[in-house]
């Protein structure tokens, strides 16, 4: 590679390291408007718990599920990217790993999803009814499988055996060089 190359090259890795810090920082805000917002429903929903409705903690429950799950996603999030800016290393066997968690927590929300959308709507508990909305507010009883996710969740997967295979051949590279 002659000199112009080489500059354009660290040129192309400069930008692509200072977008990582850009993206880095609106996950950080994003990840903390997200936690006070769902610290603040817990509280609410904890309160109205304790004081009016005993039966609050159906959504109590499922808020606690779904906001440890998004936390948690947007924590690895901000871990990738800590290290690529740190390291300079995209595919590396840690970030494969991340991903992977990414997609396991992916599927196990559509779980978790599909097991509250199946207590709803086969009244396991009664006394609570349809007035939670987690079935986009239909009257009817309705099984939500949320295929986005799912999607989402075999995608990531797909990313993560990509990021594995990238970092094992980059490993090769390196031991054969």
């Amino acid at each position: 590679m002659d000199e112009t190359e080489d500059s354009g090259l660290v040129n192309a890795l400069s930008k692509a390291k200072r977008a990582c810090i850009r993206v880095r920082w609106v996950l950080i805000c994003v990840t903390a408007l997200f936690a006070c917002g769902w610290g603040a429903s817990l509280i609410v929903l904890v309160i109205d718990c304790i004081e009016n409705d005993p039966l609050s903690f159906v959504p109590l429950t499922y808020l606690l599920c779904y906001g440890s799950l998004v936390l948690a996603v947007f924590m690895v999030m901000l871990q990738v990217f800590s290290d690529v800016i740190r390291d300079g290393k995209p595919f590396s066997l840690p970030q494969a790993d991340r991903l992977g968690f990414i997609s396991l927590v992916a599927l196990v929300f559509v779980i978790v999803e599909l097991l509250f959308t199946a207590g709803l709507s086969y009244d396991l508990i009664p006394e609570y009814g349809y007035s939670m909305v987690i079935d986009d507010g239909n009257s009817e009883p309705t099984i939500n499988l949320n295929i986005g996710m799912l999607v989402f969740s075999a995608i990531m997967y797909s990313l993560s055996a990509i990021f594995r295979y990238a970092a094992l051949l980059q490993q090769l590279s390196d031991e054969t060089v």
